[in-house]
């Protein structure tokens, strides 16, 4: 960086040793009249920060009658940087963002010459690598940016076609290719970087003449072009400079923390005494919030005379921890809050505004340009924009994931998006294809089987749901739009065209007054009209940074307790300053690797990234008045080893060391008190899971009491707390890749609809057919053979059961008094046939039925015939006095069931019943293991019993018998079905 030109014509110069004294002196600078009361003054300043703080004190003071009540009218605040950027409609020519598109005309130009060889090869084709051009334009661009700031001589000599790096040696070959594209962006722009300058000089001087005073408040040194700009000024208007003293405090005595503050500024230790006013904090990345909020608790507990105004928490990658910050601070000002839910904090505001348009186009520019997958699908349906402008409730969010998995659909919204994957021949599982069997499930049975080409229709849709197949279509329509233009490249006009358009059919009108419009319209501008055509990824790259260029309102610095990123308030005053998340190995930052700089072993102090960091946090250091706090990662968040502490801290902690005298590690250095391990339960246990009386009256009826002994636990939860099994487990997530092997599950899934469909009297060639259009199976001969197999483990099953299946269905009605229903029956059996296994809560529920129609027809040798993939079951009652009596010791654990959770889970159960058969006791190992199982796989049974020892601790009524509860029931419910010719699965 160069300093400030001493030969400036400077009115007056202020020096103070803090900020405060200056920002005061300014404002009695500026209180003076003015012979034009309209004229303007104009104060440059470094940051936004300190600009808005210094507008706060001057607001204080101008005009006030002492009480704090004036006004800072007339006067513009600017940096050098921003002050520039106005003085051009178009901002910086040699700039990133001014060489990006103007880089991307002329690589077009010179990407056959000999020069760029290496350029085409690591471009590559365009279809191959889709992002690797705008990357490298991005690239390319920042670094002539670079160059043209602190290099200009060398892109001078090189518009003179001397190709010579910065100390005047010849280029070397491999970087000619820069060279030449810097001549040809000279060309094409029409001005060089020294030029650019001047022009920037004389605009700075004709604008510097509209103001009656400027003032250039705490300065630092400055880049080439703010140079040239202080120039232009200085020409025009003598000006005001307000500076910070570098001599030390003249305090005999200091505190610790200005003691090393002095030292920072002046290279000379200040002899202190050992206090607190610094902290640090060495903790685990994980507890870095957790040991923030204590920090900031106490602060404001202990000291009632510190406001949360007077603190500032500068963190060094906000967007990194914004969320977890923002959710960790929330206000709650309920009584019994936690004491940091009442501290009112402001997080300084994201880099580009919140626009639900614009992240809806970043979207849908991802999905288009990826794999397009059923989960985005339903992403995009849930979007505030898109559910407002097609009539989709939150309500129907759970019909829609059911739709979108249930037609099949994985990736692709068409077969031609799949070209990436070589699957473009393959049009099943795309979004057209689920959509057309949305479609005509409007107006056909899926049992029908009847097809159109290779849409099935999805029996999923009803006379409810037509209206979100109607809503799906219009969606799916835009996109499909989108797929098929914005695969084209097209210049900025065109794309700000395309994007207007998407919006328009997918949200209607509503984003035309946001951010968006203003976006798409700043994109569709363009100081080239030869600008290249761009492609999707080009496209997307320029849109996100026109929407970063976004300014945004901020209502920072407002009374609340601040958190900022590290560096935008440079030197603005705080009582109490934290510095938080300071990652050792990203701070200060390591000098970027860029193999194709020529200027990296010729780096000035101003673009070396480590020393603008160590100015930052000594910066930040003397902006602190009475306690300075550093909480950083100290701990590899794997293994919990130290990690070594930031170098600036170690700076810190030596210059503290030098002014007290001694060590002060043990001192400075804080090791927070460790979180409780005790783990925190993931499940959430449903209300008053409490014993309560049975207010049913009248009979029961058949199908509730074969649901209660289903699953015991379930039903409860169902019946007491309104929830289902579903609800404690994780949501299933919409699948998006096309199969290979089908799961077990999905075998079972294929397996029981054939099977169905077989004992429907569907033929076996029309179900094969329709399976290979459902969208299940994978593509081509792998899925038409697991297909068949499939078919021919249905077969089977029917080909068994057939001799069982010969008499009519009939229904039979059943009024035993307490209980009531209807069974289906075939002759003198009960006929269920399964796709699977045969478990034993298939073979309780056929057995309570098989009781309940031999307790009421004694005469007749019913049987319950359980049919499955393997094995069959036949369960033959005893008398009907003995039906009645097992039905009647049925019917009082359903009445125990409904008043208390019953403990009796079917498959442990019936494995513990077929035990006490062969022996006294079954082996308590096998019932543990068993009922570990259970409570992985159904989380009813956690929500209700945290452990299974919890449920088998509970006493049983016949404590002589059995020596739990468990026990005793499972004997009761299972050994009767047992001996009857029930088996344990």
């Amino acid at each position: 960086m160069s300093a400030i030109d001493a030969n400036v014509s400077i009115m007056i110069h202020y020096q103070a040793g803090e900020v405060e004294t200056l920002a005061q002196k300014l404002a009695e600078t500026l209180g003076s009249s003015l012979a034009d009361p309209f004229s303007e003054d104009l104060v440059l300043t470094r940051t936004g920060g300190l600009q808005r703080w210094l507008a706060e004190q001057l607001a204080s003071q101008l005009g006030s009658s002492g009480h704090g009540d004036g006004i800072a009218a007339r006067i513009k605040f600017a940096s050098l940087a921003q002050f520039g950027a106005r003085l051009r409609e178009a901002g910086v020519i040699w700039s990133a963002e001014g060489l990006l598109p103007v880089i991307l005309t002329a690589l077009t130009e010179l990407i056959d010459t000999e020069a760029f060889t290496q350029v085409r090869a690591h471009l590559g084709n365009d279809h191959d690598q889709p992002r690797r051009r705008m990357s490298w334009a991005q690239a390319t661009a920042r670094r002539l940016a670079s160059y043209a700031t602190w290099h200009a001589e060398m892109l001078e000599a090189w518009v003179q076609s001397r190709w010579e790096g910065p100390d005047g040696a010849p280029l070397p070959e491999a970087h000619l290719w820069q060279a030449q594209l810097s001549l040809r962006v000279s060309e094409l722009l029409g001005s060089t970087p020294l030029a650019d300058r001047d022009r920037a000089r004389q605009a700075a001087r004709q604008q510097a003449q509209g103001y009656a005073r400027i003032a250039l408040f705490c300065p630092e040194e400055l880049t080439p072009l703010e140079q040239a700009l202080w120039d232009g000024i200085s020409e025009a208007r003598e000006v005001m400079t307000f500076s910070l003293d570098q001599s030390a405090p003249s305090h005999p005595e200091p505190r610790l923390l200005a003691a090393v503050q002095a030292t920072w500024r002046t290279g000379t230790a200040i002899q202190a005494n050992l206090d607190d006013s610094i902290e640090i904090y060495p903790v685990h990345p994980d507890r870095q919030v957790e040991t923030l909020a204590e920090r900031l608790t106490s602060l404001l507990e202990n000291d009632p005379r510190l406001q949360p105004r007077d603190i500032l928490v500068l963190v060094q990658d906000l967007e990194h921890h914004r969320q977890l910050l923002e959710a960790y601070f929330r206000l709650d000002l309920a009584p019994g809050a936690d004491p940091r839910h009442r501290i009112r904090v402001g997080v300084a505001p994201a880099p580009r505004p919140d626009d639900p348009a614009l992240d809806l186009l970043v979207f849908l520019l991802g999905l288009v340009n990826g794999r397009a997958r059923a989960c985005d699908l339903l992403d995009l349906c849930r979007h505030q924009l898109v559910m407002a402008e097609h009539g989709i409730l939150a309500s129907d969010l759970d019909r829609l994931s059911y739709l979108i998995a249930s037609s099949g659909m994985r990736f692709g919204v068409t077969a031609a998006q799949r070209s990436g994957q070589a699957m473009e021949a393959f049009s099943q599982n795309t979004w057209l294809a689920g959509l057309g069997r949305l479609v005509l499930g409007v107006a056909l049975s899926e049992d029908e089987l009847l097809y159109q080409g290779t849409v099935l229709p999805l029996d999923a849709v009803d006379s409810d749901t037509v209206r979100l197949v109607e809503a799906l279509s219009m969606i799916i329509a835009a996109v499909r739009q989108c797929c098929q233009t914005w695969v084209v490249p097209c210049d900025l006009a065109g794309w700000s065209a395309r994007f207007g358009a998407c919006l328009e059919a997918l949200t209607g009108s509503s984003w035309v007054a946001g951010p968006a419009s203003r976006v798409l319209a700043r994109l569709g501008r363009t100081k080239l009209a030869d600008c290249p055509a761009l492609t999707i990824t080009e496209a997307e790259n320029l849109l996100i940074k026109a929407w970063a260029d976004q300014s945004r309102g901020s209502a920072f610095l407002n009374g609340e307790l601040g958190f900022a990123l590290l560096g935008s308030m440079s030197l603005v005053p705080h009582k109490v300053i934290i510095v938080y998340g300071l990652d050792p190995e990203a701070f200060p930052r390591p000098i970027p690797v860029d193999g194709d700089s020529i200027t990296r072993d010729f780096m000035s102090e101003g673009e070396d990234p480590r020393q603008q960091d160590r100015r930052v946090f000594a910066e930040v250091l003397a902006s602190c008045r009475e306690k300075f706090i550093a909480i950083y990662p100290g701990f590899d968040p794997v293994r919990s080893w130290p990690t070594p502490v930031p170098v600036p801290l170690e700076e810190l902690l030596s210059s503290a060391e030098r002014c007290v005298g001694g060590e002060v590690r043990d001192q400075l250095v804080h090791q927070p008190p460790s979180a409780s391990a005790e783990p925190r339960s993931s499940i959430i246990p449903p209300p008053a899971l409490l014993a309560r009386p049975d207010s049913a009256g009248g009979p029961s009826s058949i199908d509730d009491l074969t649901d209660l002994f289903v699953n015991p636990a379930g039903y409860w939860l169902k019946r007491q707390a309104g929830l289902l099994a579903s609800t404690f487990r994780e949501p299933k997530l919409l699948a998006s890749t096309m199969p290979t092997v089908l799961t077990a599950l999905e075998i079972w899934e294929i397996t029981n609809r054939m099977l169905r469909l077989l004992l429907g009297g569907k033929t076996a060639d029309a179900i094969l057919q329709a399976e290979l259009r459902r969208g299940i199976l994978p593509p081509g001969e792998v899925g038409l053979s697991q297909a068949q197999d499939c078919l021919a483990t249905a077969t089977g099953i029917v080909n068994r059961a057939q001799g069982y299946l010969a008499a009519p269905l009939s229904w039979l009605t059943i009024d035993t008094g307490d209980l009531v229903g209807q069974i289906g029956v075939r002759g003198t059996d009960l006929v269920e046939v399964f796709a699977g296994k045969i478990h034993p809560h298939h073979q309780i529920t056929a057995w309570i039925k098989v009781l309940c129609l031999k307790s009421v027809d004694g005469e007749t040798p019913w049987r319950g015939v359980l049919i499955g993939k393997s094995s069959s079951v036949i369960l033959t009652p005893g008398s009907s006095v003995e039906a009645a009596g097992h039905l009647g010791v049925l019917q009082a654990l359903y009445r125990e069931g409904r008043r208390s959770p019953l403990p009796a889970p079917p498959g442990p159960s019936a494995q513990a019943a077929r035990a006490m058969l062969r022996q006294p006791a079954p082996d308590p190992m096998m019932i543990t293991r068993a009922l570990n199982t259970l409570w992985e796989r159904d989380p009813a049974w956690a929500a209700i019993w945290k452990t299974p020892e919890q449920m088998l601790g509970l006493p049983s009524d016949i404590p002589a018998c059995f020596s739990s509860r468990f026990l005793a029931q499972a004997q009761a419910i299972y050994t009767p079905m047992l001996k009857a010719g029930g088996v344990a699965s």
